[in-house]
């Protein structure tokens, strides 16, 4: 949720890369969104997101299931196996969380510029819905098995991998779309000393936005699974500012095709977690190399392989060819010039990219003599 202030300030209310610095701080924990950028820390205009308070939902019973049966306007379908035709469900509830900004800039009239700009684009004390993203919230593979789906031979729609960096191991999760009412308090710009190095804007800003509660099935094992927030993982949990499932909903001609089966969707906010060296080139051309290593207890990867890949721009890129599929080392890697990578693959926590694993079974099927 706090991430999603930069998709706001960067795509709704400023020009994109008007803001230099992020950072966004819960309790008395931080982090800045350009962790490898040094010289932006120190550029105006620059943000602080600070999360006032929010309201939880931990042992409520919502008034929605009280009244109505276990279907109900608030469960949200996320995952959906084909083989055993069970869908997970989701229910969510609402909640009002307040966040104080404050953008640091270098000249009064800038300040004045951020205040006016904020204020023309959200109404003070209005609720306004100006934009959506996406977040993957993480599901134990024990609960998938409890159900009976089987996610490494299922293509169980929705369904994504990604590094959970409390225990270095690939996990499973799943995406859910938001569209937050905001609702902007006050913006102030301070108008003090001019000898000063910085001049503030401070803003109020509330959201109104839904939040999951608890998963549940609509047929298989009964009960329901709770959803815990996890505070440890904070500033290690990618967003997309690009709608992600109807990217995956409009790729669904994949699904239910023998000859061509999803085994896997990797989300990655930062190549580093994997395996990224740059080779500097004599023009200044720089080729980036990206691997990709399963531990095979975890997926293995096969030759006969097909990768597509959601970049940046929320665009597929279908059949991408890799430059080295090692069956030994259960290995795949990707080499890209510089341009392509800034333009395509430049991955970051509000806009990652997805790497999908296609199986091309239509060589087995020949052998078969299947359709």
């Amino acid at each position: 949720m706090m991430l999603s202030v930069r998709v706001l300030f960067d795509n709704i209310i400023f020009p994109s890369k008007f803001i230099k610095s992020y950072e966004f701080t819960l309790a008395n924990r931080s982090f800045k969104y350009l962790k490898a950028d040094y010289k932006a820390n120190f550029e105006f205009p620059a943000i602080t997101v600070s999360l006032n308070e929010d309201h939880y939902t931990f042992g409520e019973r919502p008034n929605v299931i009280q009244n109505l049966t276990h279907a109900n306007i608030n469960q949200i379908p996320v995952l959906y196996d084909p083989d055993t035709q069970i869908t997970v469900l989701i229910q969510e509830e609402h909640i009002q969380a307040t966040m104080s900004i404050v953008i640091n800039c270098e000249s009064q009239f800038q300040a004045k510029e951020c205040e006016f700009a904020c204020k023309r684009n959200l109404p003070v004390g209005k609720h306004i819905s100006l934009f959506d993203f996406t977040s993957f919230l993480d599901i134990p593979t024990t609960y998938l098995s409890t159900l009976g789906i089987d996610y490494n031979r299922s293509e169980v729609v929705n369904l994504y991998t990604r590094m959970n960096h409390n225990t270095g191991i690939i996990g499973h999760c799943f995406s859910l779309n938001y569209k937050p009412f905001v609702r902007l308090d006050s913006a102030i710009s301070t108008m003090s000393d001019t000898s000063q190095r910085s001049f503030p804007v401070n803003i109020e800003l509330m959201y109104s936005v839904q939040i999951p509660v608890w998963a549940t099935a609509d047929k298989g094992a009964p009960g329901i699974e709770r959803i815990n927030i996890d505070f440890s993982r904070f500033g290690h949990e990618p967003i997309s500012e690009n709608s992600v499932r109807p990217l995956i909903n409009n790729n669904t001609d994949k699904y239910g095709d023998s000859k061509r089966v999803i085994r896997r969707n990797l989300i990655v906010h930062d190549l580093e977690d994997y395996e990224l060296n740059i080779v500097e080139g004599q023009d200044g051309n720089n080729t980036y190399i990206f691997g990709i290593t399963f531990t095979e207890e975890d997926f293995i990867i096969s030759p006969s392989f097909m990768f597509n890949i959601f970049d940046t721009n929320g665009e597929i890129l279908q059949d991408v060819t890799p430059s080295l599929i090692d069956d030994n080392l259960n290995k795949v890697v990707f080499s890209w010039k510089q341009d392509e990578y800034e333009q395509h693959y430049n991955a970051s926590l509000t806009n990652p990219i997805i790497v999908q694993f296609v199986e091309d079974r239509s060589e087995l099927i020949k052998e078969r003599g299947e359709n």
